[in-house]
């Protein structure tokens, strides 16, 4: 697949692993602030089993621990994404986020990956590929995420 931009959080294991990619396809990264992940406030590397019943985060996400809610999370996704797809009519644009980013703007589009208020009953794996496409400010999950390009015998 040819991309025309290559854009990711400004986190180091996010830009990392898009210098890696950049380097495959020809393209330099461009850090995005509001790509970085949902801020978790106090809990940041914590699991969600040992600070949530069953896993819930509620409908303050993160808030209530010095973090940033969901509502909040997901606006900013969404305005930087319709911002690079403004950039790039009609072209192939890779971007590099986390889980949590990811599953907010999926959950706009496919109600298995919504964590407001509930648990996700889709995830998004680390290192997962999904493919959106974007018509007049639109976004549509044309794949969700992916790891099946791990197995196959090219990608050893």
């Amino acid at each position: 697949i040819h991309f025309d931009g290559l854009y990711t959080s400004p986190s180091g294991r996010a830009l990392k692993t898009a210098s890696i990619i950049g380097s495959q396809i020809g393209q330099t990264p461009i850090s995005v602030e509001a790509l970085k992940e949902v801020s978790y406030g106090y809990l940041e590397g914590e699991s969600k089993k040992n600070c949530f019943v069953d896993g819930k985060e509620g409908m303050c996400g993160f808030a209530c621990f010095s973090g940033e809610d969901f509502y909040t999370a997901q606006h900013r996704i969404i305005r930087a994404m319709q911002e690079i797809a403004r950039k790039h009519p009609n072209q192939n644009i890779l971007i590099v986020s986390h889980s949590q980013v990811i599953q907010l703007l999926l959950g706009l589009m496919d109600a298995g990956y919504r964590t407001m208020g509930s648990p996700c009953q889709l995830s998004v794996p680390n290192g997962s590929i999904s493919i959106l496409k974007v018509e007049e400010n639109h976004f549509e999950l044309m794949k969700s995420p992916d790891l099946s390009y791990r197995f196959t015998s090219s990608s050893c």
